[in-house]
């Protein structure tokens, strides 16, 4: 009977083991590279307008996005290199910008977070992300533009 338990036992603490080696870790906050499918398309800022009545953009394609804005100037600010993590409903893009002669003198690292809610767009920075999420953002930058 006690050489039963014990293997009994030993069969249990192996299985067990063996059970918990096997689990992998999951891939569902992992990078990827390009942009999100559910993000991609134009969208356009009908709350930003310059004094001619010209209105910013945001364009995500699939392995880059652009961001247009009046004013200023009207730049492009191209976003390239880009990688991409879900954050549960949000979306972590990350890439790198193009210098451009008057406004970036160097390269640097874009780190935005962007929320879809139906053909509406939120956008803001990680570093504010990661300390209020969108509690303090009431409207949206954008709305989608087929």
């Amino acid at each position: 009977m006690k050489r039963l338990i014990t293997n009994l036992a030993l069969v249990t603490a192996s299985s067990f083991t063996l059970l918990v080696g096997l689990t992998s870790p999951s891939q569902a906050s992992s990078w990827h590279k390009g942009t999100p499918k559910a993000l991609r398309g134009d969208y356009s800022y009908n709350t930003l307008r310059d004094a001619y009545d010209h209105i910013g953009w945001i364009s995500f394609k699939k392995n880059t996005y652009s961001v247009s804005d009046p004013y200023p100037l009207g730049h492009n600010l191209d976003i390239k290199q880009v990688h991409y993590k879900k954050i549960g409903q949000y979306y972590r893009l990350k890439g790198k910008t193009s210098p451009m002669k008057l406004i970036l003198k160097e390269t640097y690292t874009a780190d935005q977070v962007f929320y879809k809610q139906g053909k509406r767009l939120k956008n803001v920075s990680y570093k504010i992300f990661k300390a209020k999420r969108f509690t303090h953002y009431k409207g949206y930058i954008g709305y989608f533009s087929p």
